[in-house]
Order: C-alpha cells, then structure tokens, then sequence
C-alpha cells in the first residue's frame, strides 16, 4: 500500500512538473551610444499580453535577467526605452541582443535600435521564422500596390494585379501548410489568427487537427473564440442580406462621441475631426482577415492621401483591448487607431448602420457624412480640387 501511495505521488509531481515551463531570459547591450537610447540603471519590463502581469529587471554592467514558471507557453514584450521586442516563451533560454543602430538621412543623423532573439524555443521559432517569409512578400505585395497607385495605364496594372493575387495566393497557402505540417506545436494558435482568408469554414478544420493540450491553452481557447465570432458575424449579415447595409443619408452629421487611443487616452470625434478638411474613418477588427488586408491596401495610399490633407483613422470594433493592440503593433498602421471596445454595440457603428467590415466613412471638419463605404481608390473625386 506504501509503494502503491509513493507511486502515486511520483506520478502526480510529474505531472505537475510537465504543466510548468521555466523560461530564462538574458538581455545584453550592444554599442547603445546615443542619449535616448537604454542604458545602466534603466528599468526592463516584461509585459505577458494575455496574463495582465509584468515583471521588471534593472540593466547592470550592460546586462539583465528575467526567469520564471509559466503554466502554459505564452506571448511576452520586452519593453525599454523607445520600443519593445516579442518574444513567446515556453521551457526555454533566450539571448536577447539589443544594438544600438546610426544612420544618416537627407544630411541628418538618427539613431534606432536593433533588436535579437536567440533560442532553441520550438514555440518561438517557428513563429518567427514564420513571419519573415510573411513579411518578405507583404512587402514584395506592398511594392507593387505602390507602382499600380502610381500607374495610370489601364493595361499596365493589369499584370501587376495578377502579381498581387499570385502573393496572396501565397501568403494563404503558407498559413495552411505551416498549421498543417506542426500540429504539435502551440505557435499555430497564435498566427493562424492573422490569415488573410481567416474563415470559420477553412480554418476550424486546422484548428480540430491541433493536440487536445494546445486546444485547452490560452491561446487555443482565444483562436476558437476568434472563428467562433467571425462564424457569428457572417451569420449576422447573412440574416441581413435583404436589407441595405446602409441607409443612413450622405447629408446627415456624425454624432458627438469619445473613444481610446492605444495609450488608453481619451479622444473626442469632433475635436479630432477639426484636425483635418477632410477625415477617413476605417471600420475593422483584428479578427476581421478582409480588414487586415484593407488596411495593408490603406497603408500603401496613407501618404498620397496625407499630401491631399486627408485625415486616416483607424477604427475598431474589437472588444478585447490585447487583441486590438497587438493588431495594431503586427499591421504597423501609420495612421491613429481608436475604438471604444463594444463592437457592433458601439455608437458610431450603430448610427452608420454597419452591417459589415471593413466599412469606411468620408466626413468633413464639421462632421457632415460625404461618402459611405467608397472603394478607396474612387475617393479623390470628393477631396481634389
């Protein structure tokens, strides 16, 4: 009976053992001369972005240290002075090189970091490895989008389109393979979310196929959640298809209201909206794939319209705050971002009717509606002269 009780309080240690991940992170200071840079005495956090902990480390002799117990892997920010670099923990060592960087533009020297993470993380890895191809053709796909807004000829922009759909055929396709081919891996859950074509229909399938522990985590729960709500939505407007999606008149004024920004700070419309002659207003969400794919389109016609004295905002209709920031940081809008995070109960969506995203409006400085829900490229005709 004694061996039987040792046996199992063996078995019960081990697994408590197994569902805890020691993580160690060591941060180093390179070559970091100039004055807003960090430097010895400063302060580290590290910021878990589902948890709603931090943890703080001061810089000593160019060093510092974070090691803890996580119960599950998950997604930190190294935050210091001017920036803050991911980094998704689990049982594992991390070498975190933070450089300092000196380059000169149009006779003026700048200063800017860059940043390293080294590690036999399965988790981090393959979400980094990930995303540099991801990031290598957004921006092969963002180069092009720039050529054909600067290219009037109708039979030029052609091939350049097929181009842009041969990339996003890609882009798809690799969300897919990788959640395929690592199954085992909880990194999945935390990417999958960003796929252009992110559909209950395609991607629940991938999402079944994960292990069972990885479905039971944070971040498992959280991509089931996310199909659920676009599963919902689609439903919606669906239940919606004979009617308008808007019917509010063009000669109507945008109601008095106040949202956040991404610092949390308060921000009423109508000050906001005096900023400018004319204002754009980007309805979407960080679940939304067609959004996330309007505003990388946005992005490449944010300065054309900036020179024009148009006025982008971003909007969201996210009612988890980690969701929307994290959007946000990932599609590195350069255009202000706000919401009031009651999704489609959100006063502004309610008086605009929204049945869909993304959605846009085009008011003036006095509020007064002149477009809704435009194709972006038919938006000149409103605001050049």
């Amino acid at each position: 009976m004694k061996k039987i009780f040792v046996l199992l309080v063996f078995v019960c240690l081990h697994q408590i053992c197994n569902a805890q991940y020691h993580y160690k992170i060591d941060g180093y200071l390179s070559n970091i001369n100039f004055k807003q840079g960090v430097h010895n005495g400063d302060k580290i956090e590290l910021k878990f972005v589902y948890l709603k902990t931090k943890d703080s480390a001061i810089v000593e002799n160019d060093h510092f240290h974070f090691e803890g117990i996580l119960t599950e892997p998950t997604v930190a920010m190294i935050s210091y002075r001017g920036g803050d670099t991911k980094v998704l923990l689990d049982s594992s060592a991390y070498k975190f090189t933070l450089s300092g960087v000196e380059f000169v533009q149009n006779g003026k020297t700048y200063y800017t970091y860059s940043e390293k993470v080294e590690t036999k993380s399965l988790f981090h890895t393959l979400w980094s490895d990930f995303y540099k191809e991801y990031g290598r053709l957004t921006a092969a796909k963002n180069k092009i989008l720039k050529i054909i807004d600067k290219t009037a000829d109708v039979d030029s922009i052609l091939p350049l389109k097929k181009q842009i759909d041969s990339i996003n055929l890609n882009i798809c396709n690799n969300f897919k393979k990788t959640a395929i081919e690592n199954s085992s891996n909880i990194a999945v859950t935390y990417f999958l979310n960003d796929a252009p074509d992110f559909s209950y229909e395609t991607y629940f399938p991938l999402y079944q196929n994960l292990q069972p522990w990885i479905k039971n985590t944070l971040l498992g729960k959280r991509l089931l959640d996310n199909l659920n709500a676009i599963k919902d939505l689609r439903a919606k407007i669906q239940n919606n298809t004979n009617q308008a999606y808007v019917t509010v008149d063009t000669k109507k004024v945008l109601p008095e209201t106040f949202f956040i920004d991404t610092s949390g700070k308060a921000v009423f419309l109508n000050a906001q909206l005096q900023l400018s002659n004319y204002t754009l207003i980007e309805f979407w969400a960080s679940w939304c794939a067609p959004c996330r794919q309007q505003n990388v389109h946005l992005k490449s016609m944010y300065d054309d319209y900036k020179k024009k004295g148009v006025q982008v905002i971003g909007f969201s209709l996210d009612m988890d705050i980690n969701n929307w920031k994290e959007a946000v940081r990932n599609d590195k809008m350069p255009f202000s971002q706000y919401t009031d995070l009651k999704a489609d109960k959100s006063p502004l969506a309610s008086f605009l009717k929204i049945q869909k995203i993304p959605f846009n409006v085009l008011v003036n400085d006095k509020g007064e509606i002149i477009a809704l829900d435009s194709p972006l490229e038919t938006l000149n005709k409103y605001f050049v002269k």
